[in-house]
């Protein structure tokens, strides 16, 4: 058993790792071929180290060199040593002579899952980032025992020997940012006058001194580096000057026996200056998980390869306003709000753009801030759209969206009938379908998420594309409905908005609608200003009314 407080045994314990762990097993340039673009393999096992989990990740940049990915590499609970994947002579874990479990190739990358004799469940997986800039790391851990597990901390370690130009045998290249003095060498012993932090230094007993959860290591011969961060997950990180290596370990909160959590990382290749890597980290630090609706690919898009990618346009010089194109991986980006201590609801946002682009910004992404502001979670659907895609294949993407939200309602703390949907424009004649045609099943089913309804439990419509036809299929069972237009609008006439409400009065479901006499189209949340700008604290009254929102 081992004392995680015990500074000194922790540090045997990673020297012990560290001298045991790292062989350097080089491929020959046959085996990993000189090219550009992150490429993710399964580790060679060695016979002094039958459990450990190495994936090898090449960097963005042309190379023939990888990084040696261990995780886990060792998990603690209080103050136990549980899981260790080297056989060390010091240092023994709990549970020895555990079987050689081989990586599994997943849909990127590769994943492999591990059930310790007392019923504990733990896994991981690396796949290919959504910007190509390295790898998104996943570690799970699922507690099959009788007992909660506690006071969670795990080991993991990127180590560098193969990419030649980070290969120093210091901590000198090796940076941690601090609150008072940006970034500095990473130094196990900081000084307490810096310990304002959020994230420790040293073996999980260090000063609490960094405020970025990231160790990075700066190129000796360019300007490029190489990141390992878990984001809020992050509890320590170390280096050893002894190898060129750098940590970022994590932690979980208690898992009760029976519960399952999940935590989220990445391995990041970025090239430029460090401070240019600062600004751009800040950033992807606060970027919601986006999540791909049929990680396995979706139905109907077996013809197209990950070379036809999605092209994205600002189409302003003086604010952001991107439209997107070419979508190919219809994806949900979550946006979850601050909790609130109740289930609160939920919004699927559907952008407008006539199916053939989407306004992911003033009809995405600004909406989903927005509705996080008053309590509500968002979900930002990419869907798929014109010429490559026809009917219903957007309809595919959209029942898909509310049935993966609500199968996964109680881990993002959301009540799974209050789940609603929002759409923009064309994206509101998409999110009318949900209404209206939610009993037709559009595709066929994939997994456990399609046993979940697709019924969104209410709508919002703005500027809305609605078809005529369409309030002809209103009924009783049709959701509850706020709809906002403008009177001046020539792309899309405000009567199209009239009809379905009056569809929907006729059928006695409860809607509110909102007709301003300017603003034209394709405004968002009122980004041009003057009435029509008030539309979504109307919207927010309304959902407060129907007791959709817990924060005033």
């Amino acid at each position: 058993m081992l004392g995680i407080g015990r500074q000194g045994k922790v540090k045997l314990l990673a020297a012990v790792i560290f001298c045991f762990s790292f062989i350097c097993v080089e491929l020959s340039a046959g085996q990993m071929p000189y090219e550009k673009g992150v490429r993710i393999l399964p580790g060679q096992w060695r016979p002094h180290c039958p459990y450990e989990h190495i994936a090898w990740i090449s960097p963005s940049w042309p190379s023939r060199d990888y990084v040696w990915l261990d995780f886990p590499e060792a998990i603690f609970a209080e103050s136990e040593l549980i899981y260790l994947g080297h056989a060390s002579p010091v240092f023994v874990a709990r549970f020895r002579d555990l079987p050689k479990v081989e990586w599994q190739s997943i849909p990127g990358g590769i994943a492999h899952e591990r059930v310790l004799p007392n019923g504990i469940k733990f896994g991981a997986s690396a796949v290919k980032n959504h910007d190509s800039t390295g790898a998104e790391l996943r570690l799970y851990i699922e507690n099959g025992s009788k007992d909660k597990l506690k006071d969670i901390k795990l080991q993991t370690c990127a180590y560098l020997r193969s990419l030649k130009e980070f290969t120093d045998f210091t901590t000198d290249n090796k940076f941690v940012h601090l609150r008072e003095l940006g970034w500095q060498p990473f130094k196990e012993d900081a000084s307490g006058d810096y310990r304002s932090g959020r994230f420790r230094l040293g073996w999980r007993a260090g000063p609490a001194a960094a405020d970025l959860p990231v160790m990075v290591t700066v190129s000796n011969a360019q300007q490029r580096l190489v990141a390992l961060t878990w984001y809020d997950s992050t509890y320590s990180l170390v280096s050893n000057p002894q190898h060129p290596c750098m940590h970022a370990d994590p932690f979980f909160d208690d898992i009760e026996p029976g519960q399952r959590a999940e935590i989220r990382g990445e391995l990041l290749f970025f090239e430029g200056t460090i401070e240019q890597f600062e600004q751009w980290f800040r950033k992807r630090y606060n970027q919601p998980e986006v999540l791909l609706l049929w990680p396995d690919g979706a139905p109907g898009s077996e013809g197209f390869d990950d070379n036809e990618g999605e092209e994205i346009v600002n189409r302003s010089e003086t604010i952001i306003d991107r439209s997107v194109s070419n979508v190919h991986k219809p994806s949900l980006t979550v946006y979850l709000p601050e909790k609130s201590g109740a289930a609160r609801s939920a919004v699927i946002i559907c952008p407008g753009g006539a199916y053939t682009h989407l306004a992911i910004d003033k009809e995405g992404y600004d909406v989903a801030r927005w509705l996080n502001s008053v309590g509500a979670a968002a979900f930002v659907l990419k869907y798929r759209l014109r010429p490559q895609y026809s009917p219903p294949t957007p309809l595919q993407d959209a029942q898909r969206a509310v049935r993966m939200v609500r199968s996964r309602a109680k881990e993002w703390d959301v009540d799974p009938n209050k789940i609603g949907i929002i759409g923009f424009s064309a994206g509101a004649h998409l999110a009318s379908l949900m209404g209206t045609n939610f009993q037709e099943n559009t595709y066929e089913t994939k997994d456990a998420i399609d046993q979940a309804s697709c019924r969104p439990d209410f709508m919002i419509l703005g500027y809305g594309a609605v078809e005529l036809s369409q309030a002809t299929q209103v009924t009783a069972e049709t959701p509850a409905t706020f709809l906002f237009c403008s009177s001046d609008d020539s792309s899309v006439p405000p009567l199209r908005s009239v009809n379905f409400y009056l569809a929907l009065q006729k059928a006695k479901v409860p809607a509110e609608l909102h007709i301003y006499e300017s603003g034209g189209h394709g405004y968002g949340l009122g980004v041009r200003g003057g009435a029509v700008a008030s539309w979504p604290m109307r919207c927010a009254d309304w959902m407060r009314a129907r007791g959709l929102l817990n924060r005033n």
